[in-house]
């Protein structure tokens, strides 16, 4: 039995993110991590919730807070960054999602 991705996905996603901030991991590597990250959310998107994915969302707007230094335009530069990866993460597990996903149609 898998363990539960919904809760495994975004706390394995936050980790890498914030190591490579820190510096613990090059952002290579954490950049890889993540697009296994999305590409394993896409392949078993059936076992991921909602509420998983505002909880990373919202890790990241506290990651974006937590490196901002108390300035607010340090703050809207690191959530743009970060919102950028969100949305290229978007696109990973669509791209994931649609080479599973039965079709419908039978003109292929």
């Amino acid at each position: 039995m898998l363990p539960d991705l919904s809760r495994l996905l975004p706390r394995i996603g936050l980790y890498f993110i914030s190591a490579a901030a820190i510096g613990y991991i090059a952002p290579e590597s954490a950049a890889l991590a993540l697009v296994a990250i999305s590409l394993v959310a896409g392949f078993c998107w059936r076992q991921l919730r909602l509420a998983s994915l505002l909880v990373f969302t919202g890790g990241l707007v506290g990651l974006a807070a937590r490196y901002s230094g108390g300035r607010l335009q340090q703050f809207y530069s690191n959530l743009q960054a970060l919102g950028i990866l969100l949305i290229v993460m978007i696109g990973l597990y669509i791209m994931a999602r649609g080479m599973v996903a039965r079709h419908r149609s039978s003109r292929f």
